[in-house]
């Protein structure tokens, strides 16, 4: 019998869904659509054109000065008089540059007197409507702007079918080159780059992205100014990122009817990579959508670069970015640096004002007197660029010099000192980082409105509330000396990171913020709702549950919604963790509609969350688990990327694709969810081991004993790094890795190590549950195994009864969750002999999965072959074949080739086939069943079994020689498993008697 786990007791459903992430393992192709991003020539060299012998070929298309100088020659050789080429107003001069893109032309602005600079699209590209429709945005996008370190747009138009932009014309070389040819001092260096960032300020002010930030773009004035250039990639925040219309070639007019700004249409491949990929931001390399956190990485990279003379190695993970021996530039611009080249766009600074903050600070408000070298005229361009200016940095931070220090009434001396005398030292570093975080955060979002003024006094208002709750949240955690050092890393793996309160849902709340008069109160509420959800954390369900209903009370008598929600949020976590899901369920979902009335995402996701694990872990109700999480998926994209939530959101994704018996997909998720904690740290040790657990399970499921193994031990590690405790989450844990790990011992056949493993998740779920819960039952479940595997039917009997009291207590009689001891007592009642009680307990069982289960789950498949090999032992071979070949059916397309769960139909099937006169079709399938066994070593007693019915059949159909050697082995291996097996084990010996005084050739009796 195939003893069905947990999991495969669950419902099962082919789940549609999609990961909030890149899906893990692909690889994103690097589509450079912009490989042509090299110097746009917007400046105006000493050096002299092209040589007129640089003749392009044939087959291209020629350039407007090309062709000017073939219309000259022509006129020339008839006579007639040379005009000077014109576009429109302008009279083109020589041609300045090219990229890849287009060419720039120094030009003459006839009526207004000046020289221009015109680019044009290359005559290659003059049909391309998505390349002229790039050119059109970037004149859009300079229009929108206005600063002196930014090129000045003054007219766009076409000519002769070619798209061009009339913009300024300024003397003097990239910064590239002005580095390279200069060798400046690296506070000019620094000066030159702040200016440009400067640019970069109002860029996003204006809710743009230039997206392309390089040395290549960058201009350096023969006037001493700096000037952005090449906006051709700019884009608005939030814009999607691909269009089909304009991938097949159509322009916005012909794709849409209408108008609008072309900066919201998009010209880019789906999960095209675009910009030079030096400078690209990891996000932008994954194809993700690029926000101001792009720019601001590759300012970083320009700047390191101009710095150093070098690119940087990467991105930043943690520490600070390695950098050339015997530089001379200060440490404090290498942090800065190395905060902005951070691998997460979050971990870099809130703003680009705030980045300039940081690196204004050690150039001790001195201003490099000239920028360039022998350049002239710089002191007045510099007096114009300081206008553009922040005030100096002490003065900038002042409004803002207090904000964080709140933390401190939580986390000071004296919770350090009463972290040391009560022994948890190992949380210590932890509870530091949380702490730290927090005072960051907590500054950054105060200087964002007081000091920058980009953001306004309500987002302010909103963020700070959210931070204020988490400070609560803490403080639940810290001050505690009954927790262990364990239960304060639990307790603190369920906050949400002190960086999720600047996601941008958390400034779009639409409720109002709480009244002043009442803030005091608000507060009082939300460190009691924290105490609660520690205390349920913990385990003290019932401290938990008073509190959290008197501090719901308490926010009902307030009448502030938001905070009504966060005590419904919390009254429903409390009653998941006793696995009460009713009130949970009723909890929970009045928290969602309170939280979405008032634009509370952050605690709408929370509370989601929640209930995707209560429809999991509590329910098992796959579908109502699947509609919960691609709510709370909706609710995540809506407030905005959070490593921590999306990691919470792809391990419940992987518990419902194992629960749906989609392996593959939930190994990587889990996968993936293990990666995104893993750059987390020590705080996110709890929530790793308990998903390494979750992936050691997948990994058992489709037989890979041996890495499953390793998982655990690995999930054993992270929970080692915390000193044992008595809270209940410890006990529970500890009994989960147990329990995983005994299943998968037990799957690799080493009993004796299966043995203890499960016996101590017997021991440490009744201390932490008692003899009749869920937990305790799935130990007596497992044991009840190994001793059929061991030839102990008595006491596999003992351990199923056990089991199934337990569920009949703890769940009653009809939860789908009691088909696991059902299955147990019908497989010891079969190994036992007992024909009519096995048809009795697996149809039981098979009656219940289908009340709950989708009719092609292999949950269900298993039940069906568990009673169609029980209806053989009565002799009811009919309707064991049909429940045998549904069973097949479904399990083959969904499970892994080679499974060994595979054996138990085919095994039944063949026995069926052999009692309908099918011998030949019964040997295939049996003899199937036994490699399949072969190759498992779990199970022996399956094994023999399965191998006696390959002898009978083998015998039936005339193979003696080979039901002889089978009957033999058989006869060994059931004599290994005790006497339950001797009468199987005799009937077998007959048969070798049998076949071994047969001629194998003749038939006649052996000499």
């Amino acid at each position: 019998m195939t003893e069905p786990s947990s999991s495969s007791a669950a419902l099962s459903l082919w789940l549609d869904l999609s990961s909030p992430l890149p899906d893990p393992g692909v690889a994103v192709p690097e589509t450079l659509e912009d490989d042509e991003l090299h110097a746009e020539g917007l400046v105006a060299r000493r050096e002299p054109a092209e040589p007129r012998d640089a003749k392009p070929a044939p087959e291209e298309p020629l350039d407007l000065i090309e062709r000017h100088a073939r219309e000259r020659l022509r006129a020339w050789v008839v006579g007639a008089p040379s005009v000077s080429p014109q576009v429109g107003r302008f009279t083109l001069l020589r041609r300045l540059g090219e990229g890849g893109m287009g060419t720039v032309y120094a030009a003459y602005d006839d009526e207004l007197d000046r020289k221009v600079a015109l680019k044009f699209l290359h005559p290659a590209k003059a049909n391309d409507r998505s390349a002229q429709h790039r050119l059109l945005r970037e004149a859009q996008a300079l229009a929108r702007l206005s600063h002196p370190n930014l090129v000045t747009v003054f007219d766009v138009g076409r000519h002769e079918g070619q798209v061009y932009l009339a913009m300024e014309l300024v003397a003097g070389r990239t910064m590239r080159v002005w580095v390279e040819e200069q060798a400046p001092p690296w506070r000019a260096v620094l000066e030159a780059w702040i200016c440009v960032g400067r640019a970069l300020v109002v860029v996003h002010a204006e809710g743009l992205v230039h997206r392309d930030v390089k040395p290549d773009n960058v201009i350096v004035g023969n006037d001493g100014r700096t000037r952005l250039v090449d906006f051709g990639l700019a884009r608005e925040v939030g814009e999607a990122t691909s269009r089909p219309d304009l991938e097949m070639g159509l322009t916005a007019r012909e794709s849409h009817s209408g108008s609008g700004p072309r900066l919201r249409e998009t010209i880019t491949r789906s999960r095209a990579v675009v910009g030079t990929p030096a400078y690209l931001a990891p996000e932008q390399r994954m194809g993700e959508p690029a926000g101001p956190a792009a720019d601001q990485y590759g300012f970083c990279v320009s700047l390191y670069e101009g710095l150093y003379g070098c690119r940087p190695p990467g991105p930043v993970s943690e520490g600070l970015v390695r950098v050339p021996e015997a530089a001379a530039v200060p440490i404090a611009v290498r942090r800065a640096l190395s905060r902005g080249l951070s691998m997460d766009p979050r971990a870099r600074f809130p703003t680009m004002e705030s980045l300039l903050a940081a690196l204004e600070r050690p150039l001790a408000r001195r201003r490099i007197g000239s920028l360039v070298a022998g350049g002239a005229a710089a002191v007045a361009a510099l007096a114009v660029a300081a206008s553009w200016a922040r005030p100096p940095a002490a003065a900038a931070v002042m409004p803002c010099a207090s904000a964080g220090s709140e933390i401190e009434a939580v986390w000071n001396d004296g919770a350090r000192a009463e972290l040391e005398r009560t022994g948890q030292l190992g949380a210590q570093p932890v509870l530091q980082a949380f702490a730290s975080e927090w005072s960051t955060v907590r500054r950054e979002v105060c200087e964002a409105t007081r000091v920058v003024g980009v953001q306004s006094e309500a987002a302010l208002d909103r963020r700070v509330a959210c931070l204020d709750r988490q400070r609560d949240r803490f403080a639940a955690v810290v001050p505690d000396p009954e927790l262990g050092d364990a239960n304060v890393l639990a307790g603190l793996a369920e906050l949400p990171a002190p960086r999720d309160c600047t996601l941008p849902g958390v400034a779009e709340a639409a409720g109002e913020p709480p009244p002043p008069q009442l803030r005091g109160e608000i507060a009082a509420v939300h460190a009691s709702l924290a105490r609660a959800g520690q205390r349920a954390i913990d385990g003290r369900v019932d401290a938990a549950r008073a509190e959290a209903a008197a501090a719901l009370a308490a926010a009902q008598t307030l009448g502030y919604e938001p905070l009504i929600a966060a005590a419904l949020l919390t009254v429903g976590a409390v009653e998941r963790h006793d696995f009460r899901a009713e009130p949970a369920r009723a909890a929970l979902e009045r928290a969602i509609d309170l939280a979405e009335a008032n634009g509370e995402l952050g605690l709408k996701e929370e509370a989601l969350g929640q209930l995707v694990r209560l429809a999991i872990d509590v329910e098992v109700d796959l579908e109502q688990a699947v509609g919960a999480w691609h709510r709370n998926a909706a609710t995540l994209r809506r407030l905005g990327v959070s490593r921590d939530r999306s990691a919470g959101l792809l391990a419940s994704l992987g518990l419902i694709q194992r629960l749906g018996g989609r392996l593959v997909e939930a190994e990587i998720s889990l996968r993936a969810a293990d990666s995104l904690d893993q750059a987390q740290g020590l705080r996110a040790a709890p929530r790793r081991a308990s998903n390494l657990r979750n992936l050691g399970n997948v990994l058992a499921d489709q037989g890979r004993a041996a890495e499953a193994t390793e998982v655990f031990e690995h999930a054993r590690a992270l929970d080692a790094r915390n000193p044992d405790g008595s809270a209940i989450w410890q006990t529970t844990a500890r009994g989960d890795a147990a329990l995983a790990e005994g299943h998968a011992l037990l799957m690799q056949g080493k009993r004796v190590e299966a043995r203890r493993r499960l016996e101590h998740a017997l021991a440490e779920y009744r201390d932490a549950f008692g003899p009749h819960s869920t937990q305790t039952a799935d130990a007596h479940v497992m044991l009840a195994q190994l001793a059929i595997d061991e030839g102990r039917v008595e006491e596999a009997r003992r351990h199923a009864e056990a089991a199934d009291l337990a569920f009949r207590l703890s769940v009653g009689l009809e939860h789908p969750d009691r088909v696991i001891p059902l299955s147990a007592l019908g497989t010891v009642a079969y190994e036992q002999g007992r024909g009519e009680a096995a048809v009795q307990a697996f149809d039981a069982a098979m009656l219940l999965a289908e009340r709950s289960e989708p009719a092609h789950s292999l949950g269900l498949a298993q039940h069906r072959s568990n009673l169609a090999e029980a209806l053989l032992l009565v002799g009811r071979t009919r309707r064991a074949r049909a429940l045998a070949e549904q069973a097949l059916a479904v399990m083959e397309s969904g499970l892994a080739p080679g499974h060994v769960d595979l054996a138990f139909p085919l095994r039944a099937l063949g026995e069926a086939l052999l009692r309908e006169d099918e011998g030949d079709r019964a040997v295939t399938l049996l003899g199937q069943a036994l490699a399949l066994h072969e190759a498992q070593p779990s199970y022996p007693a399956e094994r023999a079994r399965t191998r006696a019915w390959l002898a009978r059949a083998q015998l039936a159909t005339g193979d003696e020689a080979s039901a002889r050697d089978q009957a033999r082995l058989a006869a060994v291996e059931l004599d290994a498993l005790g006497p339950t097996y001797a009468a199987d084990a005799a009937a077998m010996r007959e048969i070798a008697r049998q076949t071994s005084t047969v001629n194998p050739r003749s038939g006649d009796p052996a000499p």
